[in-house]
């Protein structure tokens, strides 16, 4: 069987460097696979074959094959026009089940993670009020209802693009990272805030989200991000729940914004005096965790892996930030270094036995990706 691994532009170039991608190539060996590892560029415009890179005895190797049998899309672009290329490729060879994929879309937004929440009663109360920033209005009919508010990029990522905004004596105040950039701003009214970030960059479409009060250690507050994946036999398993430390001072608790990352046992360890309401921490978000794959997968169809972003507040209710199909698996002290690889190797192989099942006896099989 051949498995796929597509890779981001930026992917390309570490390869050869980074041992994580041997991990992988390990992995897909042990599910019974051959991994061809290759990015959008490497696809004949028919979507057949493919042009990559294989490792052998430590050593990469240029590949030509025909279309793997499974693709594990961690693609991942900064450009839009290439993302809109790769979600027009993924679209076109689901639609002609030329091979398995493993999410076969490309992301889900903000707002689309909101939506599908509220839409089920099982879920609606995991959902903070999120709706589109597309006027001033917006921002006030919010404000009246939350006493603080964050302010997001709607397909953004790594906790860049998100402020916070409450008022700071009769001042619309906002904190956080735009891109690069620290903000720590004072304005006189929230159409001041508007124009401020329409005046950054006009395109960017933005979500107002309700602020949720989350509990702080020593000054910091703290949020969850779960890794969910799918197993060698279909089923969602949970290999990764970590407990993200903001760093002081900083609105976003993501690592790439300095948040210090902990496996939940460190954690309470180190801090469960801190927060004693909270010592069912982990069942917690894991049971929040379940009930909104089930939600997602209703609302996109089947999916295989997804990373969603927790918060518990100070009176231990869950809510859930954001989902993303293409995690990124973090290097965590303590943890397994292909924890996250295996899971998705094998789900892989289980999408081929059920495809070629389908085959041999004429009947449509159940399709997980």
């Amino acid at each position: 069987m051949q498995f796929g691994i597509m890779l981001g532009p930026a992917d390309e170039e570490r390869l050869r460097v980074r041992d994580r991608y041997r991990l992988m190539a390990h992995q897909a060996r042990v599910a019974g696979a051959e991994p061809i590892f290759f990015t959008l560029g490497g696809l004949n415009e028919a979507g057949t074959q493919v042009q990559g890179w294989t490792e052998q005895d430590g050593q990469w190797h240029s590949v030509a094959t025909g279309l793997p049998e499974v693709i594990y899309n961690r693609a991942t672009y900064g450009d839009r026009t290439q993302s809109q290329s790769a979600v027009g490729l993924l679209k076109t060879l689901f639609a002609r089940r030329a091979t398995r994929l493993i999410n076969p879309i490309n992301s889900i937004s903000k707002l689309e993670v909101a939506d599908a929440l509220s839409f089920f009663p099982g879920t609606a109360g995991l959902a903070p009020e999120t709706r589109p920033l597309i006027a001033p209005s917006d921002l006030t009919a919010m404000s009246g209802r939350h006493g603080a508010l964050f302010l997001k990029r709607d397909h953004g990522s790594h906790g860049s693009d998100v402020v916070r905004l409450r008022d700071e004596s009769g001042m619309a105040g906002i904190r956080g990272r735009i891109g690069s950039r620290h903000v720590d701003e004072r304005f006189g009214s929230v159409e001041e805030v508007f124009a401020f970030l329409k005046l950054l960059d006009p395109e960017m479409t933005w979500v107002v989200q309700q602020g949720i009060a989350l509990p702080t250690v020593n000054g910091r507050s703290f949020d969850l991000r779960v890794i969910a994946q799918k197993d060698g036999e279909g089923q969602w398993q949970l290999p990764l729940v970590l407990v993200r430390l903001a760093r002081e001072g900083h609105v976003a608790a993501n690592m790439s914004q300095g948040g210090e990352p902990f496996l939940p046992d460190g954690f309470l360890r180190q801090f469960g005096s801190q927060i004693p309401h909270l010592p069912d921490l982990v069942e917690r978000v894991s049971q929040a965790a379940h009930r909104t794959l089930l939600a997602l997968e209703s609302r996109f169809g089947l999916l295989g892996e997804v990373g969603i972003d927790i918060g518990v507040d100070e009176q231990g209710s869950t809510w859930v930030f954001e989902a993303n199909t293409k995690p990124l698996h973090p290097a965590v002290p303590g943890m397994e270094e292909d924890r996250l690889l295996r899971y998705p190797f094998a789900y892989g192989a289980y999408l081929a036995r059920q495809a070629r099942a389908g085959r041999e006896t004429g009947t449509a099989q159940p399709v997980h990706a």
